[in-house]
């Protein structure tokens, strides 16, 4: 970090913008200072994440260097807002109300109008995962069925009872997938981070009521952020570690895993998070090993589905569910894989003791005793019918032939990859994701020439890589087009290296490696959030 405040000072002395020389030097001995200060700190205190945070807050009161980041980061949230209006530049924009009704006539041309402009890149093939199915039969038939429940509410089942019946029925579908044996102890959620949020809160609570009041839940690195987020909602310490496997590419060792676990134990954990598979490379966590060692400690177990709850059952009788003894919870979200519209995803319990503790309950509300299971309280019905009838439209044996279909493209894959020596996969991933790194070249120099060439990938970071995301919305002359477009945009690479030509990194995950501190970087993310309102 204080590498790249030196080097802010030296690019604002070149740019003159302190007004004389005693300026310049007296803040230059200031940064010194305090970069003595974080050598020293960081030989002896752990915790260096806050202290960095705390000296970089200090820093940043300085008015030169505040001035000349705020400068750089209005730069990057100008470019930011640019590419993202782009396409959106040429349409009328509507930012009050309309005074007088617009003709529906009229509504329904610009909805379409706008849906061609997409369809383009949607039905392109180049989208990784966010598209999960290419079906006109299902659409057509979701078509049908949107306009019967679009205005029912779940939270009131004595109005809506045929909306409750088939959310348990979704409920327990999932549930008997997952071989519970109590499969009514979970719920319907807006979609995965929800289905996370829930889970993590009732372990929480679980935790106080327990007197614990520091509650620390163990993740690895490649776990969706998710986790992050309901530590931060709900005041639980991340332990987060680099991974639960020795080296990515030789997998694990048991007895190496129950080390690395048995020292972050303690008295204040309250659970375990396992991924099957993890977003980033689609590596399925040891969740086998993990349940025999949160069983033997007494802690909550929760298995995150989200990608491969509609995949991994299906292709594997013994795929990892409520059969092992130390799993407490499992999320899997219909809206991927199962292929139901945005959003959904269900949360289910291995008893249902612990999904009454995930509950929110008033009983002396003003307004009448009141009580929800989810984070929301009005929640959209229709979600909940179009997800039903996509599961009833199905079937287990169409899943299953998806299912199988996801799994051979992911390995051909991965297959076509391993022969190009320039670059290497992570892992041996077989159900849905295939990650990807090189050690002769900067990544992101690949994944800049693919975006110019259509694709649109997950960029990673930490360590330096992208993923390919393959869906039912993709084929053998997918996985043919990237493979021969990667083998291309290696080779522009490696020619630019040996003529010398400046490279230049686009990617704003290129920007996270270079200034690699999460004060910058977050300021540079609210700008983006602050950018999606901002239309002209």
């Amino acid at each position: 970090m204080f590498i790249n405040i030196l080097n802010y000072y030296s690019q604002i002395i070149d740019e003159s913008l302190f007004d004389n020389q005693s300026n310049v030097s007296s803040n230059i001995s200031l940064v010194l200072k305090l970069f003595g200060t974080y050598y020293l700190l960081n030989k002896s205190i752990s915790g260096i994440p806050k202290i960095k945070s705390l000296i970089y807050k200090k820093i940043k009161q300085n008015s030169y260097v505040n001035n000349y980041i705020t400068t750089k980061i209005n730069e990057v949230k100008l470019d930011i807002k640019k590419d993202l209006n782009q396409n959106i530049k040429d349409e009328k924009l509507y930012l009050d109300i309309p005074t007088e009704n617009v003709n529906p006539e009229d509504i329904l041309n610009l909805i379409n109008n706008y849906n061609q402009k997409e369809l383009g890149l949607i039905n392109s093939g180049k989208v990784s995962g966010c598209i999960y199915h290419n079906n006109d039969k299902l659409d057509s038939f979701m078509n049908q069925v949107f306009p019967i429940y679009y205005r029912s509410n779940p939270l009131h089942p004595d109005i809506y009872p045929f909306v409750r019946k088939m959310e348990a029925e979704i409920v327990q579908m999932c549930a008997s997938l997952m071989n519970s044996i109590e499969p009514s102890a979970g719920s319907f959620t807006s979609g995965g981070t929800e289905s996370i949020l829930l889970a993590c809160k009732t372990y929480r609570d679980i935790a106080i009521e327990k007197g614990i009041t520091k509650p620390e839940i163990i993740v690895a690195s490649n776990a969706h952020a998710a986790y992050w987020k309901a530590g931060h909602y709900f005041n639980i310490k991340i332990i987060e570690l680099d991974s639960y496997f020795d080296d990515i590419k030789d997998m694990f060792n048991t007895k190496k895993l129950e080390s690395k676990l048995n020292k972050v134990i303690n008295n204040n954990t309250i659970a375990i998070i396992a991924s099957a598979p993890s977003f980033n490379h689609g590596i399925v966590d040891p969740i086998y090993t993990i349940s025999d060692i949160a069983f033997k400690k007494k802690l909550y177990l929760h298995i995150d589905y989200c990608l491969g709850g509609f995949l991994l059952p299906f292709l594997d009788n013994e795929s990892p569910d409520f059969r092992l003894l130390g799993v407490s919870s499992i999320s899997l979200d219909t809206h991927k894989y199962g292929n139901g519209p945005k959003g959904g995803s269900v949360i289910l319990y291995s008893s249902t003791k612990l999904y009454k503790k995930q509950a929110f309950v008033k009983d002396d509300w003003s307004g009448g005793i009141y009580g929800t299971s989810n984070l929301s309280g009005s929640r959209d019905g229709n979600a909940i019918v179009l997800t039903w009838a996509t599961l009833m439209y199905h079937g287990f044996k169409k899943y299953n032939s998806n299912a199988i279909n996801i799994k051979y493209l992911t390995l051909k894959l991965r297959s076509d990859l391993e022969n190009i020596e320039e670059i290497f996969i992570y892992g041996k991933p077989e159900t849905c994701i295939v990650g990807v790194g090189s050690d002769k070249f900067n990544i992101y120099l690949l994944t800049d020439k693919l975006v110019e060439l259509g694709w649109n990938i997950n960029i990673l970071q930490n360590p330096s890589s992208f993923h390919f995301c393959i869906t039912n919305n993709h084929n053998a002359d997918t996985i043919n087009n990237l493979v021969e477009d990667i083998k291309k945009c290696i080779q522009e690479i490696l020619m630019s290296k040996k003529n010398d030509q400046k490279q230049e990194v686009k990617s704003i995950y290129g920007t996270t490696q270079k200034i690699n501190d999460p004060e910058i970087i977050g300021d540079v993310v609210r700008e983006y959030m602050c950018c999606l309102n901002e239309l002209k």
